[in-house]
C-alpha cells in the first residue's frame, strides 16, 4: 500500500498494473549527457537521474536544478505518473490552464489542465505538464503525520511520453501564464507577455480567462491595465494600444450561449434535461454537487443530467461552462430544487455507486464499503459500528433499509437503524432510539438512557429481508420482510422527540445492506 501511494510511475501489462515503486530501480547519474559519480557532484551542478525497472517499458530521467524535471518516456504505451501531495489544513489547489479551483480531499479530473499549483501561506509549488491525457485527484485515509496532515494524490495519465516541472514560487502570481505573447482565447495579441516585476505577467494581469459581468466590463480593465503598464514602462504605447483593441475585439464578457433546464424541480435519482443554445460554441461541460457525474455537449442541443441518487431535498446550483469555437469560455449558472418524490422519500441509496456513497454516508466506527452493491462494515467482531447519514435529520417518518446476513450469526448478532440521533456518530446508549433485527428474528428497541424497551418475535432470518422502521411521535413501529403486520409496536411515556440523524449499525455481525429509503413526514 506505502509503494502504490509513493511517487513512482505505473503502467498496465497482461498480468496487471504494474507500478515502479515495487522494484526500487537502481538509478544512473549524468552531468551535462555524461555519466558521473553522483559523490563528485557540485551543490550548484545540474544532476540527472535515469532508471528503468527491470522489465519496465517506462524509462524516467529526474534533473536536480532550480527545479525538479521529470520526463517519462513510454514508447507507445499508455501510463501514469504519480505525485503523492501531503496538505495541511489551508492549503488550496488550483488547476494551471482551465482556472478552476480543486477542493483539497475531494476527487477532480480534468482534460484541459496543464498544471497544478498547490499554495500554502502566500508560497507556492507548482507543476506544469506537457503530454498528459488526464490529470486526476483523489484523496487518500492513509495516516500522514499523526493524522495532522493529508494525503491526496495526482495522476497524470500519458501515452507514450510525459514531461513535468516541480517548482517553489514564492510571488504575487502562481500559475502564472509563461507564453511568450498574450493570448485572448486561442487568438495570438501580438503583444510580449511580459513580466512586471512582481511574478506576474501582462496575461496574469489582464485576466481575459475570467469570469466578467459583461464585455464593457473586460474593456475598461483592459484600458486600464494597459495604462498601468505603460506607466510602469512594461508595455510600450503601441502595444497597450493593440492590447486595448485586441480586447475590444474579443468575445470575452459576452452573453452568447443560454442553458435552459425543463423543469425547476427533480427528484433524486432522476434526469434533468437542459438546453443549449447560442453562437460560437465549441463545448459544453455542465457540473454540480448533485450531478451524478459531469455531461457534456459539442454543439447546441439537449443534454441529459443524471441526478445523483443520494442527493437530500433543497437547492443544487449546476454550471454550464462554453467553450467557445475562440478559445474564450462563458459560465451560467441555474439553479434545481431536489424534492422528495410522490411517496415522501427524501433519501435513497441502492448502493449502486461508491462515489454517490462517500458523498452521503460517513462512517463513524470501523470501515464501511460499497461491495457488489451493498453498503458493508468490515469488522464483525465489535457491536456499535456504525454510518451516518450526511446533513439528514427526521423526526417522525420511515426509515427502511435491506438487510442480509451473511453467514451464520451467532445469537448476539444484530444489523439495526438508530434514529433521532442527538449528533451524528452518537452510540445507541447515548441518544435516540436503536431498533435492530437478530437472526433469529427478534426485533428489539433500545431507548438510549433506558435499554430495551419492547421486543417482537417472528420468523428467523434466512436470507435477504428489509427492515422499516416507522416513528409517529412516541410510537414506535418495526417491520420484518413482507409482512403487513408489525414485528413490534410500541408507545414510548416518555418519547425522545425532535429531529434527530439516521444511522445503520451492527453488532458482531456479517451483515449487508441494502437499499435504504427515508421518508418524511409520515402522517
Amino acid at each position: 500500500m506505502d509503494a502504490e501511494l509513493s511517487w513512482g510511475t505505473g503502467w498496465t501489462a497482461a498480468d496487471g498494473v504494474h507500478f515502479d515503486a515495487y522494484d526500487q530501480p537502481v538509478p544512473t547519474f549524468f552531468r551535462d549527457g555524461s555519466p558521473v559519480d553522483p559523490a563528485t557532484a557540485g551543490d550548484l551542478d545540474r544532476l540527472e537521474i535515469r532508471y528503468a525497472a527491470a522489465g519496465s517499458p517506462v524509462s524516467r530521467s529526474v534533473t536536480l536544478g532550480d527545479r525538479l524535471q521529470v520526463r517519462v518516456e513510454a514508447g507507445p504505451g499508455q501510463f501514469f505518473e504519480r505525485i503523492p501531495l501531503v496538505l495541511e489544513k489551508g492549503d488550496t489547489l488550483q488547476w494551471i490552464g482551465d482556472g478552476t479551483v480543486a477542493a483539497p480531499g475531494s476527487p477532480a479530473t480534468t482534460e484541459n489542465a496543464t498544471g497544478l499549483v498547490v499554495n500554502r501561506d502566500g508560497r507556492s509549488v507548482e507543476i506544469r505538464w506537457t503530454g498528459a491525457d488526464a490529470a486526476t485527484l483523489w484523496p487518500s485515509a492513509f495516516p500522514v503525520a499523526d493524522g495532522n496532515r493529508t494525503l491526496q494524490v495526482l495522476d497524470l495519465k500519458a501515452t507514450g511520453r510525459l514531461a513535468y516541472d516541480i517548482r517553489i514560487v514564492d510571488d504575487d502570481c502562481p500559475g502564472s501564464d509563461e507564453r511568450a505573447k498574450v493570448f485572448i482565447g486561442n487568438r495570438d495579441t501580438g503583444v510580449a507577455n511580459t513580466d512586471d516585476g512582481t511574478g506576474c505577467t501582462v496575461a496574469d494581469l489582464l485576466r481575459a480567462d475570467e469570469q466578467w459581468e459583461s464585455h464593457a466590463a473586460f474593456v475598461s480593465h483592459a484600458t486600464k491595465t494597459a495604462t498601468t503598464l505603460t506607466r510602469e514602462g512594461v508595455l510600450t504605447r503601441h502595444d497597450a494600444a493593440r492590447l486595448v483593441v485586441a480586447a475590444a475585439r474579443s468575445d470575452v464578457g459576452r452573453d452568447l450561449v443560454t442553458a435552459a433546464p425543463s423543469q425547476t424541480s427533480v427528484v433524486a435519482g432522476q434526469e434533468l434535461s437542459v438546453r443549449i443554445s447560442g453562437r460560437n460554441i465549441d463545448e459544453v461541460t455542465l457540473s454540480g454537487s448533485c450531478l451524478a457525474g459531469d455531461a457534456g455537449a459539442s454543439g447546441p442541443g439537449e443534454v441529459k443530467l443524471a441526478i445523483r441518487e443520494t442527493m437530500l431535498p433543497g437547492s443544487c446550483r449546476i454550471t454550464a461552462e462554453t467553450l467557445r469555437d475562440t478559445g474564450t469560455t462563458e459560465i451560467d449558472t441555474f439553479e434545481v430544487q431536489i424534492v422528495p418524490d410522490a411517496q415522501g422519500v427524501v433519501f435513497r441509496d441502492s448502493f449502486s455507486s461508491a462515489a454517490a456513497t462517500s458523498e452521503a454516508w460517513s462512517a463513524v466506527d470501523g470501515v464501511w464499503a460499497v461491495t457488489g452493491g451493498v453498503y458493508r462494515p468490515q469488522d464483525t467482531t465489535r457491536t456499535g459500528w456504525k454510518s451516518v447519514v450526511d446533513d439528514l435529520k427526521i423526526a417522525d417518518g420511515s426509515v427502511e433499509v435491506g438487510v442480509d446476513f451473511r453467514t451464520l450469526a451467532t445469537s448476539s448478532a444484530f444489523g439495526g437503524i438508530q434514529v433521532r440521533t442527538a449528533k451524528p456518530g452518537d452510540a445507541y446508549t447515548q441518544s435516540g432510539y436503536m431498533v435492530y433485527l437478530r437472526p433469529n428474528g427478534s426485533v428489539d428497541v433500545f431507548r438510549a438512557g433506558t435499554g430495551v424497551i419492547a421486543t417482537g418475535s417472528g420468523t428467523a432470518v434466512t436470507g435477504p429481508t428489509t427492515l422499516r422502521v416507522e416513528l409517529r411521535d412516541a410510537e414506535i413501529r418495526a417491520f420484518v420482510g413482507a409482512d403487513p403486520a408489525p414485528r413490534v409496536t410500541v408507545t414510548d411515556p416518555n418519547p425522545i422527540t425532535g429531529l434527530g440523524y439516521v444511522q445503520l449499525v451492527t453488532g458482531r455481525a456479517a451483515v449487508d445492506f441494502d437499499n435504504v429509503r427515508v421518508t418524511a413526514p409520515l402522517r
